[in-house]
């Protein structure tokens, strides 16, 4: 039988964190960041939320204190390579 994870027990911040929008070019594999936003995961038990209910020096063990990696979200894919990958060959054939 599994135990079920409540959310209040998570110790990594999941929900909330850094959203980065941006243009994948699949070519090359690089992604070229363009614009970053934040959601808040809206827990009070979470140092990252606006809803964080305690200051840094009460700030209790059981809050969550580490925050998943940023999320590259890509709003446009482009077939070709990326502009650093085409000037980097271009220098090299000089």
């Amino acid at each position: 039988m599994s135990a079920i994870l409540r959310p209040d027990s998570i110790r990594e911040c999941s929900v909330g964190g850094q959203i980065i929008s941006g243009r994948f070019h699949s070519a090359c594999g690089h992604f070229i960041p363009m614009s970053t936003r934040f959601s808040d995961c809206l827990r009070s038990n979470c140092r990252f939320s606006s809803r964080h209910a305690h200051t840094a020096a009460q700030c209790p063990s059981d809050c969550v204190r580490t925050m998943a990696a940023p999320i590259r979200n890509p709003i446009r894919i482009s077939p070709y390579r990326c502009g650093n990958c085409i000037q980097r060959d271009y220098a090299g054939s000089s």
